[in-house]
């Protein structure tokens, strides 16, 4: 979706980048590095965080993906995507999507079930949307569980994008460059 809307072609990506059962944010922002986009990738932890190995979301793979991913993080600050270890606060997400400038997009890691329900469930189930727009207290999203713009409360939103699981995962995309 994020690739379309910058009006680039998405064919022929979706095999290279599915080597583990989960994909990670990083692995996203390779691939929309590789597409030309300017990537920044906010983060609480840039790498596996050991926290979440006992979440059933992570258990089974966490330690198969460490070193992987690791690997990931340095191809990805190789390829110029900046990766910035801090949390993106709301206000600074509203300001980069809504505000003047360049247009940007945003990618968010989401509890699915919390984005669906309005709180977090008993198990984090990772799930990624494109933030399109703010509009006061509401978020337009591009959610591939659902067909067409979404607009949903700002509020459970960033509930979602901050459950645990997340890391508070934001990729910033600005495109193409050359």
């Amino acid at each position: 979706m994020a690739l379309k809307a910058f009006g680039l072609d998405a064919a022929g990506t979706d095999e290279r980048w599915r080597r583990g059962t989960a994909l990670w944010t990083v692995e996203l922002a390779l691939l929309l590095r590789e597409q030309g986009l300017d990537v920044t990738m906010l983060t609480e932890c840039a790498g596996v965080n050991a926290q979440h190995a006992q979440l059933p979301f992570y258990s089974n793979t966490l330690d198969r993906d460490e070193e992987r991913i690791d690997l990931l993080f340095q191809s990805a600050r190789a390829s110029g995507i900046r990766v910035e270890q801090r949390k993106c606060l709301d206000a600074e997400l509203v300001a980069r999507v809504a505000g003047p400038g360049p247009p940007t997009l945003a990618i968010a890691l989401v509890d699915r079930d919390c984005l669906a329900n309005g709180s977090p469930g008993a198990q984090f189930w990772g799930h990624y949307v494109v933030v399109c727009d703010f509009d006061g207290e509401l978020v337009a999203l591009q959610d591939p569980a659902h067909d067409g713009l979404q607009w949903l409360s700002a509020q459970v939103f960033h509930t979602a994008r901050k459950a645990r699981g997340t890391d508070w995962d934001i990729l910033l995309m600005t495109g193409p460059t050359p």
